[in-house]
């Protein structure tokens, strides 16, 4: 989710809050220096989130996972069950 300058990701159980104007390669994760707005955009986005229909199993069409993401860090084993673990960490 992307607000002004800031940027947040979660990639299975990694999240990421990048400044993508003085760091466009995203190289710096600044969720520990900026607590608050990563929680401020985490709260944005789990409210976006909540007004979205359910993932459903039948829809996965098997694409990119995060395996072979460049970030795949941490990644899990593929599973054809939906991702839906969405409380960023705090």
């Amino acid at each position: 989710m992307r607000d002004g300058d800031w940027k947040i990701l979660k990639i299975n159980d990694n999240t990421f809050l990048f400044d993508v104007v003085a760091d466009p390669m995203e190289h710096a994760n600044l969720k520990n220096l900026h607590p608050k707005i990563f929680a401020r955009l985490a709260a944005a986005w789990n409210a976006w989130n909540a007004t979205m229909l359910p993932e459903v199993r039948e829809s996965s069409t098997g694409g990119i996972t995060a395996n072979v993401q460049a970030d795949h860090i941490g990644a899990l084993p593929v599973s054809a069950e939906p991702d839906l673990s969405l409380d960023w960490p705090k």
